[in-house]
């Protein structure tokens, strides 16, 4: 998945006119509606990808940083995500078991090489639970 994610910003970046980019999971509802969301991001120079230890049942004791379910960002950081290799690399030594590696890549990746990019908050809300094994639940 990690490598599906940095393809898609790969191609995103192709085409100049691509500013903002939305990796969004079915498992995320939205804080706002779109016109909202659409303008605050557009307005915003940061990122917004959970990247802080969220004390909330079913999360706290996971791997820091929070797991991702959606992430918001501009081409600048998208580049970062896509040029990193050393996170890259050593994701794919450390990823079994330990961490869901499409949950934390990203994040991971953001709060060590563009820190000053995110805003440490979501625009989504995400249920966590136990019982799913590292993934959130899905909504239908």
């Amino acid at each position: 998945m990690v490598d599906v994610e940095r393809r898609l910003l790969t191609n995103a970046l192709l085409d100049v006119s691509n500013q903002h980019f939305v990796l969004l999971s079915e498992t995320c509802i939205p804080l706002f509606d779109f016109s909202f969301t659409h303008r605050y991001l557009m307005r915003s120079k940061y990122s917004f990808v959970e990247t802080f230890d969220d004390p909330g049942p079913g999360v706290k004791g996971r791997y820091d940083p929070k797991l991702q379910s959606e992430i918001t960002t501009n081409n600048g950081v998208a580049v970062v995500i896509v040029n990193e290799t050393a996170c890259y690399a050593r994701s794919h030594e450390l990823g079994k078991g330990v961490i869901v590696l499409d949950k934390h890549y990203i994040p991971t990746v953001l709060t060590i090489r563009a820190p000053h990019f995110i805003a440490n908050r979501s625009l989504t809300w995400t249920m966590w639970k136990k019982d799913h094994k590292g993934h959130s639940a899905t909504f239908s």
